[in-house]
């Protein structure tokens, strides 16, 4: 019951940030796939790479970022609290579309 509060959760928040100008660059960019099935040095060291600016929780389905950083991320739920720049400035990196966690989670 958990994980499908989250995935709803996820997938609300990433529309609501898409509708308010937050730009959706999933079909631009090619991500490294979610690594499960081990855990190395190469991971966690991806991992530390995608903790939110403000939480500190890792960003693991998706990941808000600004063009004003090249190393700072936010979590969906304090993407307001990364910068000052604009909406427009501001994108998306997803990890896990959405097909993926309703096949997964249902």
């Amino acid at each position: 019951q958990e994980l499908r509060r989250l995935k709803n959760e996820e997938l609300l928040l990433r529309a609501k940030l898409i509708k308010a100008g937050v730009r959706d660059v999933s079909n631009d960019v090619t991500l490294p796939p979610n690594r499960l099935d081990r855990l190395d040095e190469e991971s966690a060291d991806y991992d530390d790479k995608r903790l939110c600016h403000s939480c500190k929780h890792i960003c693991f389905f998706s990941a808000v970022c600004c063009e004003c950083s090249e190393s700072k991320v936010s979590c969906l739920r304090h993407s307001h609290y990364m910068c000052r720049c604009s909406i427009k400035r501001k994108y998306l990196l997803i990890w896990t579309k959405e097909k993926e966690m309703n096949d997964t989670i249902a």
